[in-house]
């Protein structure tokens, strides 16, 4: 039996399409993943339009989505349909749309009408992981956690689903319209989706930081009445009058939760649950984190004039980040932001863990000790390459936390921590721990000393 299918056809270039809605239901029904094909196995790898399925992104990213999210919405899903007995579309002025009014009617009779469809393959060239999706959870797949706990299972079935048919011709054309749809897709940028995600906790703690405000640590403006966060790039340029981009405050606000709530906010990313956290832990998450940015930029030195300098018309940003030797240049750059915020938790909650008597506003004081010239050699392979540039290695900021952590709270760390460390800190600058030969230029080094905070610091660690 035909599937009669509501449509408007349309034509690009050489390609004719057809565009429709169809429930849910009737789509995970009717169409199959390109992955699904029974000559797949035996397609050669030009043949095989489409990734293999990813069913890890499928079960924990688009159907947690889909059965938690009362507005859920994805785009047209293409599919492409393979040797049908039957393929034909009859417009309204075909099926006798003489009814219509005059004004209108000549567009629709041409354009709109009823696509029949019979037998052949109907595949998902683009859209197979958001139908197999829909299909898991039509089916109530058991496998999946998130169907069973789902709140909107029960309506998903029942979704208008919007559709794109199109007949295959031959394989290159296909092949070509794949990687096409596909190439020109624009992924969107980590800034994007910090400022459209509305569920993604991290995101929505970190714009409500920066909210024009006078309690909101970032909600500060320059001469010019602009934020002075960059939220359109993820790096600083040489010149910049910004104090910091948003994807540091967002690393940031990752770091302050996962540090003083360990595995309250583990499923605060978008990407672990796809559906907008508890509104009372949002208000949390944003009190932790705006607390500890205050205590920062305020109990921070050259933080607290370059604001006050900023806010008095005199932006100084760039000259305190440009000045290579000046003593703290590497924290006015993201990584170096990154690095200080890492290091002032981790000493912090080791401090609180070993009851040793070190407050946070102890641990800010000490910061000012340490040395912090973006020229400075303990940095080198570390937050800065060998070139003088700046690195945004992951692996770099959590290392430069650690040693920030180390130089203003040894007294937090047991021998076996600092043996770490300094291991970890030789294998990164490439010296080998094994040399004992002074004159060779891989002998291993001693880790930066700790600052020296009124006598407080134990003698060893000097």
């Amino acid at each position: 039996m035909a599937n009669l299918i509501p449509a408007i056809e349309g034509e690009m270039g050489s390609t004719r399409y057809w565009s429709s809605t169809l429930k849910a239901s009737e789509l995970a029904r009717i169409a199959r993943a390109a992955s699904e094909r029974d000559d797949w196995a035996n397609m050669g790898i030009e043949d095989r339009m489409q990734r293999e399925l990813d069913h890890k992104r499928i079960d924990r990213e688009i159907i947690p989505y889909l059965v938690n999210a009362a507005d859920r919405f994805f785009a047209s899903l293409i599919i492409l349909v393979y040797d049908p007995d039957v393929f034909e579309f009859e417009s309204m002025d075909e099926l006798g749309g003489d009814s219509l009014p005059t004004a209108y009617g000549a567009a629709l009779k041409e354009k709109m009408g009823v696509l029949s469809i019979d037998s052949g393959e109907m595949v998902a060239l683009d859209g197979q992981h958001r139908l197999v999706s829909l299909r898991k959870i039509i089916q109530e797949d058991e496998s999946v956690q998130a169907i069973k706990n789902g709140r909107h299972v029960a309506q998903v079935p029942g979704d208008d689903i919007s559709v794109m048919f199109v007949l295959h011709e031959e394989m290159e054309k296909t092949r070509r319209i794949f990687n096409k749809v596909n190439r020109q897709a624009k992924k969107t940028s980590k800034s994007d989706n910090i400022i459209t995600s509305e569920d993604d906790g991290y995101a929505i703690v970190t714009r409500r930081l920066m909210r024009v405000r006078e309690d909101q640590p970032f909600g500060i403006e320059d001469e010019n009445g602009d934020l002075i966060v960059d939220w359109r790039s993820n790096s600083i340029t040489k010149r910049s009058k910004k104090f910091t981009t948003m994807s540091c405050i967002y690393e940031s606000v990752q770091d302050i939760l996962e540090h003083l709530e360990p595995g309250h906010f583990e499923d605060f990313e978008e990407s672990a649950d796809p559906t907008r956290p508890d509104e009372d832990d949002l208000d949390r998450a944003h009190d932790i984190s705006a607390d500890w940015w205050a205590a920062v930029l305020d109990g921070i030195e050259p933080y607290r004039e370059a604001i006050s300098d900023l806010q008095d018309g005199n932006n100084t940003l760039p000259e305190r980040r440009d000045d290579r030797s000046a003593q703290y240049s590497l924290i006015f750059k993201p990584a170096g932001q990154n690095a200080l915020m890492k290091g002032l938790l981790k000493a912090y909650k080791r401090a609180d863990d070993q009851g040793v008597n070190l407050s946070r506003a102890d641990l800010i004081e000490r910061v000012h000790d340490v040395d912090f010239r973006i020229e400075a050699d303990l940095w080198v392979d570390i937050l800065v390459l060998q070139s003088g540039r700046m690195s945004s290695r992951k692996r770099g900021k959590r290392l430069g936390g650690e040693l920030i952590a180390y130089m203003i709270a040894p007294e937090a760390m047991d021998d076996s921590e600092i043996e770490e460390l300094y291991r970890s800190y030789n294998e990164e600058r490439g010296n080998d721990l094994e040399s004992n030969n002074p004159e060779e230029e891989e002998m291993p080094e001693d880790l930066p000393a700790p600052v020296e905070a009124e006598g407080q610091v134990p003698d060893q660690f000097l």
